[in-house]
């Protein structure tokens, strides 16, 4: 039966078990429900009717039926009916010559949408069927509207809550301090989804790899070296690789077998690397910076024993030149000199201390740009 089909024009081919053990009352039913434009199928008693409804040749829309009947009465095909998990739905009208309220309310307790009274005006059987089919189609409707919104409503729920997940991965991350630190958060959110994952890491001296078990292994480190450059997602079975410029996850055990899901997960997975390439980068910077403020502490060191081995020297030698000046004149006395040989002996004297001098003045000018240099360093 289709949903979009006008109950207010001549229906087709909607079949409607009429069930009565009257002859006659089968065949009048029968023949007007053929000129309204249904295909009636006549059943002289319930028996026979739950024989045409176990079949799998005829679906029916409806089912008109007498109460009164040997063998199967009409009570108890209904009851049976709505036993059956395949037939609860199915629209169910009693004629019978019964009218007192008992009976009625006995026809609607067994699970009855009508009760028609003897004897039959064929106009009110046919009115109440549609309407009957009518109604059931518009609850039809409004049932697979409703699992649509709650499908919908489930979708949402669950779209937050993944979303939720990523948002506290950032959050969560904001501080870390070293890869392995970002790579425990990232286990931690993905295990939230039951996925199986290890990450693996180009830092400017290594690789780094880590999973929950520690680290990867040789054929994961090499598959993921090759796969580099086969773009953002590099699907392989249940594996899914993400590739960003200096990171690579490879998860293990993606949901193939749901469509929805799998896509949902790699819309979370691309929002996962876009975080961690941010704080992967962030960490790099930070590993510049150390190894920055290591070489310019290391040199400040270098500058501050060069500085002091230059004044321990120069006070050594200033002493030297010196001691060598006063043991020289006590020689020149006992040496019988003449004026012109001591003038030379201390001309050559002072102007070695001159060149000494000079010497130290030049490598504090070297040191001097050595300072420069570090102080240059230390402000970039």
């Amino acid at each position: 039966m289709s949903n979009e089909q006008d109950l207010g024009q001549p229906p087709s081919n909607i079949n409607i078990l009429v069930v009565d053990d009257d002859p006659l009352i089968l065949e009048l039913l029968c023949t007007h429900l053929e000129l309204a434009g249904f295909s009636p199928v006549a059943a002289a008693d319930g028996l026979q009717a739950m024989e045409f409804l176990s079949g799998d040749k005829t679906i029916f829309t409806a089912i008109i039926s007498d109460v009164e009947m040997p063998g199967m009465d009409g009570y108890a095909l209904c009851e049976k009916i709505r036993e059956d998990e395949r037939l609860q739905s199915l629209p169910f009208i009693f004629v019978s010559s019964h009218i007192d309220i008992d009976e009625k309310l006995k026809g609607y307790s067994v699970g009855a949408d009508e009760y028609i009274t003897k004897p039959i005006e064929v106009e009110e059987v046919i009115l109440k069927l549609r309407n009957i089919i009518d109604n059931r189609i518009n609850h039809e409707s409004l049932s697979k509207q409703l699992a649509e919104s709650y499908r919908a409503a489930m979708n949402a729920m669950t779209y937050s809550g993944r979303l939720g997940q990523v948002l506290q991965f950032i959050n969560s991350v904001n501080n870390v301090e070293s890869f392995e630190e970002l790579a425990q958060k990232l286990f931690e959110t993905l295990d939230v989804f039951g996925l199986n994952s290890v990450i693996q890491l180009h830092t400017r001296k290594s690789l780094l790899g880590f999973s929950r078990k520690g680290g990867v292994t040789p054929l994961e480190s090499n598959v993921l070296e090759l796969t580099r450059d086969k773009g953002r997602f590099f699907d392989f079975g249940a594996r899914t690789i993400v590739n960003y410029k200096d990171f690579s996850l490879l998860v293990k055990n993606m949901p193939v077998d749901n469509a929805d899901n799998y896509g949902a997960i790699k819309d979370v997975l691309g929002n996962l690397g876009d975080a961690i390439e941010v704080v992967v980068k962030m960490l790099l910077s930070n590993e510049i910076t150390q190894e920055k403020s290591y070489t310019i502490s290391s040199a400040d060191s270098a500058l501050n024993e060069m500085k002091l081995s230059l004044q321990v020297i120069q006070t050594n030698n200033e002493r030297a030149i010196e001691n060598m000046i006063g043991s020289m004149e006590d020689a020149m006395i006992t040496l019988g000199l003449t004026d012109a040989q001591e003038e030379t002996l201390r001309s050559i004297t002072f102007q070695y201390l001159h060149d000494s001098t000079r010497a130290f003045e030049e490598v504090n000018e070297l040191y001097n740009s050595f300072v420069a240099v570090q102080k240059t360093l230390s402000s970039s």
